[in-house]
């Protein structure tokens, strides 16, 4: 049974510190870069050092007294390499002091972000499923673990615990940058749509068996990989809703599609990748023939099917086989297919073919603009039990 746990006064310290840093050098970058780019490096060593300025900080310090005293020390530091009297550094000071007064500690900003996805994620449920069920009570915890941080000091897992949800978020300050920063939004959002909102089981209901038990293997085809696609798009369309403001929506935005890049491009994860390739050929494909299947929202049929495949409790196999169907029928090549030679020469032929039958057949299925994952577990030929 996991134990509520919060970051410590000196984690917060350290990891809201470099946000901050982060966060307002990003409207100086351009600036920077154009001018005196070897202050960049400087800028990211110096950050680098608020971990030891936080160890030797008085441990009752306030955490507005240590932001005050982080600023003071990349003043310090900057200053040899731009020049205490040089504009840029009198700026980015300037401007650091403006927003720390209203800087929210990182744990604080996790949550409002979170928060504002449940509701999405109520709103979500409503529109582009049937299933009438409501997002369950999510907590999110957060704890400093290196070996759970294999991207920029950051990692996400999801469990449960009596009938709810418990999101963890792991850091590891050392390695926190700032492109760490700018993901937490997109690791929440992983952890929240793939896996939060996975094998709800009807209210009042209870899982039948142990093949319904709650998560899944990292480099699961559909939750890791297909469901992660489907949170990118949400959280691309979402994220100025999620920030709630959009001064910064673009660097958000920017880091999120970087990281959803790196983190399904990694060694051994070669699955993963497959399903949010699938996934994004399955939403291109239902974009394309939108006005054949009579679809006026691609994108809503798209998040319905995702979604309510998502809901099914247990299943996972089932799952994934479809995943490697869907991806057969629109000409991607399933992990263990790498290396056969069943490529034949009227291939590209043969996948034309199998995108009109598979756009036939689901506007069979099709009911007002609903698709049912039954369905296309028919049409798929996969035995879902």
């Amino acid at each position: 049974m996991f134990q509520p746990k919060k970051l410590t006064l000196l984690d917060e310290k350290i990891l809201t510190a470099k946000a901050l840093a982060f966060d307002v050098f990003v409207l100086h970058e351009r600036a920077w870069l154009a001018d005196r780019a070897e202050a960049v490096e400087r800028l990211e060593q110096s950050v680098d050092g608020f971990g030891s300025l936080a160890v030797a900080s008085d441990s009752t310090e306030r955490l507005e007294e240590f932001l005050d005293h982080g600023i003071a020390f990349l003043e310090s530091s900057l200053g040899p390499v731009l020049g205490d009297d040089s504009p840029l550094l009198l700026v980015y000071v300037s401007h650091l002091n403006q927003s720390r007064k209203k800087w929210l500690p990182i744990s604080v900003q996790a949550e409002q972000w979170l928060g504002r996805m449940q509701k999405l994620g109520q709103k979500y449920l409503g529109q582009c499923s049937k299933e009438k069920l409501t997002v369950p009570k999510v907590r999110l915890y957060s704890d400093m673990q290196q070996k759970s941080c294999p991207l920029h000091g950051l990692g996400g897992l999801t469990d449960e615990e009596e009938g709810e949800r418990v999101i963890w978020i792991f850091y590891f300050p050392p390695d926190f940058c700032l492109e760490g920063y700018f993901s937490i939004p997109y690791v929440l959002s992983h952890e929240f749509w793939c896996h939060a909102l996975s094998g709800l089981a009807p209210k009042g209901a209870k899982r039948k068996s142990k093949s319904e038990l709650f998560g899944c293997s990292p480099r699961n085809i559909f939750e890791e990989g297909w469901m992660d696609y489907v949170q990118f798009k949400i959280l691309e369309k979402e994220m100025e809703a999620i920030l709630g403001e959009s001064s910064r929506v673009a660097t958000f935005q920017d880091q999120s599609e970087a990281f959803h890049q790196l983190r399904n491009s990694r060694s051994g994860y070669r699955p993963v990748r497959y399903g949010a390739l699938a996934a994004r050929q399955f939403h291109g494909f239902l974009e394309q023939y939108a006005d054949q299947l009579k679809v006026s929202d691609p994108d809503a049929l798209f998040f319905q099917v995702s979604m309510d495949l998502n809901l099914l409790p247990g299943l996972a196999d089932a799952k994934c086989d479809l995943v490697v169907e869907v991806g057969q029928h629109l000409g991607v090549f399933a992990p263990e297919e790498k290396g056969r030679s069943f490529i034949e020469r009227n291939w590209n032929k043969n996948v034309d073919e199998k995108r009109k039958w598979l756009a036939g057949e689901i506007g069979k299925a099709l009911k007002d603009s609903y698709l049912s994952p039954v369905d296309l577990f028919k049409i798929l030929k996969v035995k879902p039990l």
